[in-house]
């Protein structure tokens, strides 16, 4: 679930860390805000918070949401926690498990 995304170049601060969660669909936006691409609304933000310009860090949460299901042989317990970073929602973790009955 978690993977490493590097941007180098002169629109993106140098030697920055940042713990925000990121995905692929970023990638597009980000670069046409780079290139000054009006486009119409699409999935993704742009990442502002890695970026030379002086923008407001998006507001953030996470949430955990939590299912139960019984079975005649035990229960299933599943677990989703979402990062919520502006407008967009991203899967940070998911886990589930089945504890028989004895």
């Amino acid at each position: 679930m978690h993977n490493t995304l590097v941007a180098a170049g002169p629109h993106f601060r140098r030697g920055g860390n940042d713990d925000l969660p990121t995905g692929n669909v970023d990638v597009a936006p980000t670069i046409c805000a780079i290139l000054g691409i009006n486009t119409p609304p699409m999935d993704g933000r742009v990442l502002t918070e890695a970026m030379n310009v002086a923008a407001r860090v998006p507001e953030t949460n996470t949430e955990t949401i939590e299912a139960t299901r019984n079975f005649r042989s035990g229960t299933w317990r599943q677990s989703l926690r979402i990062w919520r970073v502006g407008g967009t929602i991203y899967l940070d973790e998911g886990n589930g498990s089945f504890a028989s009955k004895k």
